[in-house]
């Protein structure tokens, strides 16, 4: 099992791996889901927190992308 800080790091790549190939910013990331400042996205990136699950719901449906790392 990868602890807290393994997991915010992989999931925080995947989301900034996800962002670009859809060729947003963080501040048009955050507008695309109702409006989530771009510190918030950064934050999820660096793994110092993560979505909850609303939040990861919206991230999956404007990023078109699913985070492995969830079972």
């Amino acid at each position: 099992m990868k602890s807290f800080h393994e997991f915010s790091t992989d999931f925080g790549a995947w989301l900034r791996e996800a962002r670009k190939a859809k060729k947003l910013s963080m501040t048009e990331l955050g507008l695309q889901m109702g409006g989530f400042h771009r510190n918030t996205i950064l934050r999820w990136e660096m793994g110092s927190t993560l979505p909850d699950v609303r939040e990861y719901a919206l991230l999956q449906q404007v990023l078109e992308a699913k985070f492995e790392g969830i079972a």
